[in-house]
């Protein structure tokens, strides 16, 4: 899903009429995922963010953890094509955002969060400190504000 926001005033700032969101929900479906990260991680120079269940793992969203090769497989072109396009993952490193009810699963890093180049100026904060709400996985709180103004020189 991809929601723009348009606004003749600006976004965080008046330099930013335009405001992307990307939400996504993809699942492994062989030996490739339902959405696509080209799809995903778009091409444009307005501030853009990019949150969802990517059901992904990958060292950049839990260093101490070992993946598979085929975790590694299905993982690197989401992140090689957010790199690519100066996008930055901000999930705390090792940060659980699923729980899962069983004791057979472990706690993952599934639920990621990347901003553009062009946001990431406008950046606060990441966190899941909000309350399970009936479901495994944790809702996820990202902050996003103006800058503050540097005082302009008294001439």
């Amino acid at each position: 899903m991809a929601v723009n926001f348009h606004s003749p005033e600006g976004h965080f700032d008046a330099s930013h009429t335009l405001f992307c969101l990307y939400n996504a929900y993809s699942i492994a479906d062989g030996h490739r995922m339902s959405v696509a990260s080209l799809a995903l991680f778009p091409q444009h120079d307005f501030p853009t963010l990019v949150p969802g269940d990517l059901n992904i793992h990958h060292l950049s969203s839990h260093p101490t953890h070992y993946f598979s090769d085929y975790a590694h497989f299905i993982s690197s072109p989401y992140f090689d094509r957010a790199s690519d396009l100066s996008f930055s993952l901000l999930n705390i490193p090792g940060s659980y955002t699923r729980f899962p009810f069983t004791i057979t699963h472990r706690p993952a890093v599934l639920d990621l969060s990347f901003d553009s180049n062009a946001l990431v100026s406008y950046f606060s904060s990441w966190n899941r400190s909000l309350p399970l709400p009936g479901s495994d996985h944790s809702p996820l709180s990202i902050v996003l504000s103006t800058p503050p103004q540097k005082p302009t020189p008294k001439v």
